[in-house]
């Protein structure tokens, strides 16, 4: 057992998470950690390692790696590609490989999350908040027709909706300014 923990990180960290496999399917947190890694610095989940380093062993549906690909691929907006491997001889272990997304991702619910630091020296997944969200599509859209928002003024919502709209050109067809009403109030209201 002592050469199986030798193979896995000692403890988590920001591209570094452990989820325990004792119970059978799919933990709703394994989503919740590939959005997060994806919306950060990327990273890699381990399945059957508990919170304390114990490695305890993945549960059959996990090792189905498959199955677990598609699974997270459905459950993610858009669907985020990952690496999955069993890893570890004598305790099977699976190791999720998320890498960082150039775009922002969303679990199915419309949670976009990213990962950060708890008080307790520990690691979480913490909602995105509205403004960021802009701030992010408007950098990603490279919309320089939008910089007066980082100048402290006020700009309308016709040119942040056409900044999205050029950003998502192509994607799952018309976008409609309606679906954009709750980020597009930026100006304090």
């Amino acid at each position: 057992m002592a050469e199986e923990k030798a193979m896995f990180p000692a403890r988590e960290t920001m591209t570094v998470e452990f989820m325990s496999g004792r119970a059978p399917g799919y933990h709703p947190r394994i989503v919740d950690n590939v959005v997060g890694f994806a919306n950060t610095e990327g990273g890699d989940l381990y399945l059957g390692i508990e919170r304390d380093g114990t490695v305890t062993g993945a549960n059959e549906d996990q090792l189905d790696l498959r199955r677990l690909n598609i699974h997270i691929a459905e459950n993610t907006i858009p669907p985020v590609p990952v690496k999955s491997e069993v890893v570890g001889d004598a305790v099977p272990v699976v190791k999720v490989s998320v890498k960082k997304c150039g775009c922002i991702i969303a679990v199915s619910d419309s949670r976009m999350l990213r990962r950060l630091p708890c008080e307790d020296g520990m690691f979480g997944n913490f909602p995105i908040f509205p403004i960021e969200i802009m701030d992010q599509l408007i950098y990603q859209t490279k919309a320089y027709d939008c910089r007066c928002m980082y100048a402290g003024e006020d700009i309308t919502e016709d040119a942040v909706y056409c900044a999205i709209v050029r950003f998502l050109v192509g994607y799952d067809g018309a976008v409609r300014k309606e679906d954009f009403s709750s980020i597009l109030r930026i100006s304090g209201e």
